[in-house]
């Protein structure tokens, strides 16, 4: 997905890497992170699953919309993945003691995530915390 899909889509799911105009690396997203023995699938798998599993879609014919749901499920899951909460604005573990919670970068994964979900960012850290 990340190394096939075409760009308008990448940006439009936020797996678009602004640095390098590509997907984002896979190691990039925790959940991605550890397959295979170098850390992450072959590119090649990465762009024969996304081609197969895109032309599945079309010969069952899903429409757009539902093609659209598929993928922004997919991005959701990874940017969940690298929420991170800080762990410095908790007593314990079992809730924050301060406002938000998370890191810079987990604050940016809940603003991605709220937004492609059509949720306030504060609700979903609720929920989250």
């Amino acid at each position: 997905m990340l190394k096939a899909m075409p760009a308008d889509l990448l940006k439009k799911y936020n797996l678009l890497d602004a640095k390098t105009g590509k997907g984002f690396d896979p190691l990039y997203f925790k959940y991605l992170a550890g397959g295979g023995p170098n850390g992450t699938l072959p590119d090649k798998h990465d762009v024969e699953g996304y081609i197969e599993i895109a032309d599945t879609f079309k010969q069952l014919q899903f429409t757009d919309e539902e093609m659209d749901a598929v993928w922004r499920c997919n991005s959701v899951v990874l940017h969940l993945g690298n929420i991170e909460l800080d762990p410095k604005l908790f007593d314990d573990a079992s809730a924050p003691t301060k406002p938000g919670g998370f890191t810079k970068k987990g604050q940016e994964e809940l603003d991605i995530v709220s937004k492609m979900l059509g949720v306030e960012s504060a609700i979903l850290a609720k929920a989250i915390v």
